[in-house]
């Protein structure tokens, strides 16, 4: 193949498959994903480090319960996976199923069908952790949860057509920055020049009726500016008494839109963050006020999340009396705490007899101790049942 049929494009055999605009959807749903994934992720990590504390008569129910929501949730996954991927999906798809088997064994769902009933919903479950199975399952045999972000993927989709064509142009200017073009003439001579001249006037009566010169000159225009667009050297034939020039500063500065594009996608990850609720801060890491945004975050965000689960699973645990009589299920662990700068409140806490030990050790995500339920007062921390026997031994 000459380099004038390479230019353009003569004897290649043509595609009906629009390639263009297929790599253009398949840019715009990977900067979507790649948004979404970041600020789902970063809750359902969130999630992975809390753990579950009974408060709960029940020892034999907690037994078993307590393994498989804090420690191995099923045969594949560790609880803290297991409530990864639950909370990842929930924040995907607005709503997460989790299916829990005669074992306790809970699985997140791929795919279901819900039919609505008054009596009791039900779950036409068709894969689980990319195995097809078929399981009809009631409510209670479920863990369900929906959050009020059913519209998420539609409002990414019209923050999209925002970002897309601006994030289009940058990655399209950064594609033609320092690019190489130059111009050549291939040699003539006057025997080549002549008997070029004759071919072409013995073919031009049959070649114009097939095509006028106008869809020449635009065939021309569209191959040279396909090939500026996508290659990094670009050579230019023109054709006889043509002229081409272009219209830029002509300077030794390199042109770089690398910067702009990573701001571009950093500012369109923030606006998804902020649909959610999630301070743009520390999806980025950020020091400043890095605190003061994640207590934000955990108010906001995840106390609101956590409640939900919280109480789908007090109902699957316990049973109406068991509630009724103070058995419950809490998630902990959220927060970081610096146990030294609360120590001078923990010990008001403790010495006024208004907390056990064991409330404020839960409170922070600790496991409770044994004699740590027993209320203390003053700073002695002694019993208060204790207190006016001291003082009928010394009268």
């Amino acid at each position: 193949m000459g380099i004038l049929d390479y230019i353009f494009n003569r004897g290649k055999q043509r595609l009906s498959y629009d390639f263009d605009d297929i790599f253009k959807d398949v840019q715009q749903n990977s900067m979507k994903s790649i948004a979404l994934e970041t600020c789902a992720n970063y809750i359902a990590r969130t999630f992975s480090k809390s753990s579950f504390v009974f408060f709960c008569n029940e020892t034999k129910k907690q037994d078993i319960w307590d393994y498989r929501i804090n420690h191995k949730a099923n045969p594949n996954q560790t609880a803290a996976e297991f409530w990864s991927e639950f909370v990842k999906s929930l924040i995907k798809n607005g709503e997460a199923l989790a299916y829990i088997n005669n074992r306790q064994e809970m699985f997140v769902v791929d795919s279901y069908v819900q039919k609505h009933s008054l009596t009791g919903d039900v779950f036409d479950i068709s894969t689980i952790q990319n195995v097809p199975v078929s399981i009809t399952a009631h409510y209670d045999e479920v863990l369900f949860i929906r959050v009020e972000n059913d519209n998420l993927e539609t409002f990414i989709d019209d923050l999209w057509n925002d970002y897309g064509s601006v994030l289009g142009r940058l990655f399209q200017n950064q594609k033609t920055a320092n690019q190489l073009r130059f111009h050549m003439e291939l040699p003539r001579d006057k025997i080549r020049e002549r008997a070029r001249d004759l071919a072409n006037q013995a073919s031009d009566k049959s070649e114009d009726t097939k095509e006028s010169v106008s869809e020449k000159k635009e065939s021309f225009l569209a191959t040279i500016t396909k090939k500026l667009e996508n290659d990094s050297v670009v050579p230019i034939l023109l054709p006889k008494d043509a002229k081409y020039e272009e219209y830029r500063s002509q300077t030794s500065i390199k042109v770089s839109y690398v910067e702009d594009i990573a701001k571009m996608k950093q500012q369109y990850i923030n606006d998804v963050a902020d649909i959610l609720g999630i301070p743009n801060g520390l999806i980025h890491g950020d020091l400043a006020d890095n605190q003061k945004n994640y207590d934000t975050y955990i108010a906001t965000v995840i106390e609101p999340l956590a409640q939900k689960i919280v109480s789908a699973m007090n109902y699957i645990i316990f049973n109406r009396r068991e509630l009724q009589k103070g058995n419950k299920v809490q998630m902990v662990g959220f927060k970081n705490y610096d146990l030294f700068s609360l120590s001078s409140n923990i010990d008001k806490l403790v010495s006024s007899g208004s907390f056990t030990r064991n409330e404020i050790r839960r409170e922070l995500g600790y496991d409770p101790v044994e004699g740590g339920d027993v209320f203390l007062l003053t700073k002695n921390y002694m019993e208060l049942g204790s207190i006016g026997k001291e003082k009928d031994e010394k009268t």
